[in-house]
């Protein structure tokens, strides 16, 4: 009885899959449409560069196809809604010394009909250094963070997209 029950909980499987191979859209999705990315914060561009890494992210992934909005079967909505950069570090001279940039999104997935399958709130952070008293680095550097910010969130949302959590 027991070597059926340890071959009964081998067989049955805890869950855990690999990278990839997680296919959870919902109603058989395969084409998406990604919807023009609304900003509602007060950095401009940021909406660009975050279709610009969506469809990047998107792209590298075999399970769904981009498509124009006739020939898709769900419908991708991003709406950036905050944007900040708060200093989290000073030296001993109250001088910031990092920063910390985060970006928020919320996040809609319907069918063509425009039902709502999944909604959810995203956000991303990044710390980087200031390492100089230029401003024009330290300007530089938040963009990079920002890039960065962006690349994650891409990411975020394709993960929210398979794996819905």
């Amino acid at each position: 009885m027991w070597r059926f029950l340890i071959i009964l909980f081998f067989l049955s499987g805890c869950g855990y899959h690999f990278a990839g191979t997680y296919d959870s859209l919902p109603q058989n999705i395969k084409n998406l449409y990604i919807e023009d990315v609304q900003n509602q914060t007060t950095e401009p561009g940021i909406d660009t560069e975050m279709e610009r890494a969506l469809s990047n992210e998107l792209d590298l992934d075999k399970r769904i196809k981009l498509k124009g909005k006739n020939e898709a079967e769900g419908i991708l909505s991003v709406s950036l809604t905050e944007y900040k950069t708060n200093a989290v570090a000073f030296n001993e001279k109250g001088t910031a010394t990092r920063f910390r940039s985060l970006l928020c999104a919320q996040v809609e997935l319907s069918n063509i009909e425009g039902k709502i399958l999944r909604k959810r709130k995203l956000s991303v952070f990044e710390d980087y250094e200031a390492k100089s008293s230029s401003i024009e680095e330290n300007e530089q550097k938040r963009k990079e963070a920002l890039t960065k910010l962006t690349q994650d969130l891409a990411r975020e949302i394709r993960e929210f997209l398979f794996i819905g959590f």
